[in-house]
C-alpha cells in the first residue's frame, strides 16, 4: 500500500510530460485555424467564378431577350450558368433563377462548395450565392467605320485579298450589333470609305457647305470632296459661308477617275430596320480598293458624321444622356498622299501630323477611337491615334480580322452589368 502511494505521489507531481500535452492539443486548434482559412479562400475564388457566371449569362440574355419567351429565356439561362460553372470543382449548383422586367434581366444562382478541412468540425459545405442584372436599351451607341479603301487594299497576303477579308468583318460587325439593337435608336453605324478623297450622294450638289472653284461644275459633279483647308481639314468645324476656309472643298471628278469610284459615305443608319440595315450592307459590298492613302481626311469625316451639325445632321449632339460615341479607324498603309490648301501634297510627315490633329479631335469630342493596322502601316501613329493602347490592334494575318472586328463588336455593344 505504501508503495502504490507512493508511485501515486510521483505520478500527481510529475510534470515532464506537459509541454508535449498541451502542443499535441494546440496543433489541432491550429491546424482548424489554418484548414478553415483553405476552406474560406476557396470559397472566395468560387463566389468570384460564380458571380462571372450569373454575369456573362445576363449580359448573354439581354442580347438575346428580344427573341426569347419566358420559358426560353429562363432555360436559356439555367444552360449557360451550369455550362460556364460545369469545371468548378466541388462546387453544386442549388438554385438558378432567370426574371425579366420590363428592359432587365436578372440572373441569380446559389450552391454549395464542399468542404476539405471544416467538414472535421461538422461544418461540410459553406453555402455561396450571387446574382446580377443586365439593362438593354438604355445606352445608344454610334459609330463610325473610317475604311482604307487604297489600292493596296487590293492585295492577297496568304491568299485573301485585303478588301475582300475587311468587307466579311464588316458585315459581321453590323450583324453583332444589330442582335442588341432592339429598337430604331439603339444602335446606328455610319460607314466613311476613304483613299486621297472621299465620295459623298450626288444629291448634296446644292448643299451651301460646299466650296466650287467652277460653279459650274455643280450639275455634273461625281460627289467627290478632298480636305477642307487648313486648319479646319482636322476638325470637324462648322462650315459658314462667310468663310470659304471652312467650306468643303468639291471637285466635279475623281483624280482617280480611271480607276473607278469609290463608294460614297453612308451617314448614321439605324441597324435595325431591314431596308437601313441593307443600306449599311450594301455600302460595305460597294466599296472597292484604288488610290493612294490619306487616313487624315477619313477620320475628319468619321467625326463628321458623328457631329449633329451639317454635312450630316443624323447624329445626337455629343454629351447627350445615355449616348456613346465610337470610331473605328482601319488602314493597311502609311500615309501617302492629301491635299494642303487645294495643292496636292505627298510629305509624309505632314499628312502624319493633320492625321494626329484629326484623331485628337475625335478623343477631345469624347468620341472613342479604335484603330486597326493590317498587315502593314505606321504603328505609332495608329497607336497614339486610339483612345488608349488596348484598343490598337495590329493584325498581320487578313484572316484574323474578323475575329478583331467581333472583339470591338462586342465590347461596343456589352451592356453594362449592375449589382
Amino acid at each position: 500500500m505504501a508503495i502504490f502511494n507512493s508511485l501515486t505521489r510521483r505520478f500527481h507531481d510529475d510534470r515532464s510530460g506537459t509541454t508535449a500535452v498541451l502542443f499535441g492539443l494546440s496543433v489541432i486548434a491550429v491546424m482548424a485555424i489554418v484548414g478553415s482559412a483553405v476552406d474560406y479562400g476557396r470559397a472566395s475564388a468560387v463566389r468570384t467564378e460564380l458571380q462571372r457566371a450569373v454575369d456573362a449569362a445576363a449580359l448573354t440574355l439581354v442580347r438575346d431577350a428580344a427573341s426569347l419567351d419566358e420559358p426560353k429565356l429562363k432555360e436559356r439561362g439555367r444552360t449557360l450558368v451550369r455550362g460556364l460553372l460545369k469545371d468548378l470543382h466541388g462546387f453544386s449548383t442549388d438554385t438558378i433563377t432567370v426574371s425579366r422586367n420590363a428592359k432587365t434581366i436578372r440572373v441569380a444562382a446559389s450552391g454549395t462548395m464542399k468542404t476539405a478541412f471544416m467538414a472535421v468540425a461538422g461544418f461540410d459545405g459553406i453555402a455561396i450565392g450571387s446574382e446580377a442584372e443586365s439593362t438593354w436599351g438604355s445606352t445608344r451607341i454610334e459609330l463610325a467605320l473610317v475604311l482604307d479603301n487604297t489600292g493596296s487594299m487590293n492585295e492577297a497576303p496568304g491568299g485573301k485579298r485585303k478588301i475582300d477579308a475587311l468587307k466579311t468583318g464588316a458585315r459581321d460587325l453590323l450583324d453583332t450589333l444589330r442582335g442588341v439593337a432592339h429598337d430604331a435608336d439603339t444602335v446606328k453605324v455610319a460607314i466613311v470609305p476613304f483613299d486621297t478623297e472621299v465620295r459623298l450622294e450626288t444629291r448634296y450638289n446644292t448643299a451651301e457647305w460646299l466650296r466650287w472653284s467652277n460653279p459650274a461644275d455643280r450639275l455634273a459633279w461625281t460627289g467627290y470632296v478632298i480636305d477642307r483647308d487648313q486648319p479646319n481639314d482636322a476638325s470637324d468645324a462648322l462650315p459658314k459661308t462667310s468663310d470659304p476656309k471652312t467650306l468643303y472643298p468639291a471637285v466635279r471628278e475623281s483624280q482617280w477617275k480611271a480607276m473607278g469610284d469609290i463608294a460614297p459615305i453612308r451617314p448614321l443608319t439605324s441597324v435595325h430596320g431591314r431596308k437601313d440595315f441593307r443600306d449599311l450592307t450594301d455600302t460595305v459590298e460597294a466599296m472597292r480598293p484604288r488610290a493612294n492613302t490619306n487616313i487624315a481626311i477619313g477620320v475628319a469625316w468619321g467625326l463628321v458624321t458623328l457631329s449633329q451639325s451639317e454635312p450630316f445632321t443624323e447624329a445626337a449632339a455629343f454629351g447627350s444622356g445615355n449616348l456613346k460615341k465610337f470610331m473605328v479607324v482601319l488602314t493597311d498603309g502609311e500615309n501617302t498622299q492629301n491635299h494642303i490648301d487645294g495643292k496636292v501634297n505627298s510629305n509624309v510627315g505632314k499628312i502624319d501630323a493633320r492625321t494626329r490633329l484629326a484623331c485628337q479631335a475625335a478623343k477631345d469630342a469624347t468620341v472613342t477611337v479604335y484603330t486597326i493596322r493590317l498587315v502593314s502601316g505606321n504603328a505609332a501613329l495608329l497607336r497614339d491615334c486610339a483612345s488608349e493602347e488596348k484598343k490598337y490592334f495590329d493584325v498581320q494575318d487578313a484572316s484574323q480580322l474578323g475575329p478583331v472586328f467581333q472583339a470591338i463588336a462586342r465590347e461596343i455593344s456589352s451592356t453594362r452589368l449592375t449589382m
